[in-house]
C-alpha cells in the first residue's frame, strides 16, 4: 500500500502534492511512509518539474503523531534507524529546492507537527490542533520539533508546550507564528500560494529558500544532534515503555521518579 500519494496538478504548472495516506490511523506517520516520501522528493528534484509541493493529509487530518505500535514493536537499532530516517527527510526538505507548503486540517501532532515544521510555509484551517505531546509518552520530539518550535514561536512559549505535551489551537499557533496564514480553506490557499511562487523565477525562489534555510540549519543543528541522542537514550528508559504502553491501552502512565 502507498502511505504516500503523489499527484500532479495538471491545471497549475509545476505544482505537485503529497498526501499522507494512512486515514484509519489518523495518518500517524510509520517508517515507510518516511521512506516512501524521500524516494518521491528525490524523483522530483531528479524530473525538475517541480517547483512547489503541497503537503496534506487524508480525509481531515493532516498527521497525528507517530506509528505508536510500530514503536512498541521496535528495539534500540529500529528506533535509531527510524529517527535517522526522520531526520534526514528533514534534512532533505530544508536543503531541496523545491518549496514545501503545508496544508494543515485535523489534528497535527507529535511526528506530524515536525513533519510540517520542516515545511517552508504552513496553511492551517482554523480548526486545526496542533502539539507536541512526546512527554506524556516518557519521550521528546525527535525530528527537530524542540529547536525548531523554540526558534519559531519563542523559548517561553516553546517551554510551555514541550512540558505539559498540551495541544495548542489554531488561533494561538497562528499568533507565535507557528503557521503563516490561518484560513477556512488551508487547500485552496495552498494552491494559489503554490501557483503564485511557481510563477517567480526558479533561480531567485532557489537562492531566496537556500539563504533563510542555510541560516537556519547553521544555527539549529547542534542542537538538532542533541536531540536526537536525547531521544535515542529516553527510548531506553522504562518511562518510555510505560508510555508508550499507556497510550496504546488508553490509560494514565505510570512513571518513576529514580
Amino acid at each position: 500500500m502507498n502511505e504516500i500519494k503523489l499527484t500532479v496538478l495538471d491545471d497549475v504548472p509545476y505544482v505537485s502534492v503529497l498526501t499522507i495516506n494512512r486515514p484509519q490511523f489518523k495518518n500517524a506517520l510509520n517508517s515507510e511512509l518516511i521512506m516512501q516520501m524521500s524516494a518521491i522528493i528525490d524523483q522530483l528534484e531528479e524530473d525538475n518539474k517541480t517547483s512547489v509541493v503541497i503537503l496534506q493529509g487524508s480525509e481531515g487530518n493532516f498527521a497525528a503523531g507517530a506509528d505508536i505500535k510500530e514503536m512498541l514493536q521496535s528495539d534500540q537499532k529500529e528506533i535509531d534507524r527510524v529517527v535517522m530516517g526522520v531526520n534526514s527527510l528533514h534534512t532533505k526538505m530544508s536543503n531541496s529546492p523545491i518549496i514545501f507548503i503545508a496544508a494543515i486540517e485535523g489534528y497535527c501532532l507529535g511526528g506530524g507537527f515536525e513533519l510540517a515544521l520542516a515545511c517552508d510555509i504552513r496553511i492551517a484551517s482554523s480548526e486545526a490542533i496542533f502539539g507536541l505531546p512526546e512527554v506524556k509518552l516518557g519521550i521528546l520530539p525527535g525530528g527537530w520539533g524542540t529547536q525548531k518550535f523554540a526558534s519559531l514561536a519563542g523559548t517561553s512559549f516553546a517551554m510551555k508546550y514541550l512540558l505539559t505535551g498540551d495541544f495548542i489551537e489554531s488561533e494561538k499557533a497562528h499568533s507565535f507564528g507557528l503557521v503563516s496564514d490561518r484560513v477556512e480553506n488551508p487547500w485552496e490557499q495552498s494552491v494559489e500560494m503554490a501557483k503564485k511562487i511557481a510563477s517567480h523565477s526558479a533561480h531567485s525562489v532557489q537562492e531566496i529558500k537556500k539563504l533563510i534555510t542555510g541560516v537556519e540549519y547553521t544555527a539549529l543543528a547542534p542542537g538538532y544532534e542533541l536531540e536526537r541522542t536525547a531521544f535515542k537514550q529516553l527510548f531506553t528508559k522504562g518511562d518510555a515503555r510505560e508510555g508508550l504502553h499507556a497510550f496504546t491501552e488508553k490509560r494514565k502512565p505510570n512513571f518513576g521518579r529514580s
